[in-house]
């Protein structure tokens, strides 16, 4: 599956990393994404911002790639059609997770027990995807 998405994200690799190498190897998955590496003793940051042909196939795989390298992460994606995901690197499981949200503009002049309404309703609804995630 492909479409068009904004994508922005840091990715901090382990020190080690081939920073040239690591700019091809984004190429394969995102053509026209703008990308940034930054190179210390102790790690190789990469920057990426841009608007591409997104491709679940060559992500999946380039984030397969680089999750034994990973220190921590986070992509955000904006689809054509306004929805909203990412990717994020979970830290205490060493491999990266697919998260999805959305916006909602709120009328004002909510009561308070109607705000917290609200928040356990979202907090529900987001236990329930993180349980699904874990299913899969």
């Amino acid at each position: 599956m492909s479409y068009y998405a904004s994508i922005d994200g840091v990715i901090e690799l382990r020190a080690g990393v081939d920073p040239e190498v690591l700019a091809e190897r984004i190429k394969d998955f995102a053509e026209f994404v703008e990308s940034e590496v930054a190179s210390s003793d102790r790690s190789v940051t990469l920057y990426l911002g841009g608007y591409e042909k997104y491709c679940e196939d060559s992500i999946y795989a380039f984030l397969e790639e680089v999750s034994t390298k990973t220190i921590s992460g986070e992509i955000n994606y904006t689809g054509e059609d306004f929805e909203h995901w990412r990717h994020y690197f979970d830290q205490s499981r060493h491999q990266w997770r697919e998260q999805h949200g959305h916006i909602e503009y709120e009328k004002e002049g909510r009561s308070i027990s109607e705000l917290i309404e609200i928040g356990n309703a979202r907090s529900a609804a987001i236990n329930e995807l993180f349980q699904e995630g874990e299913a899969r």
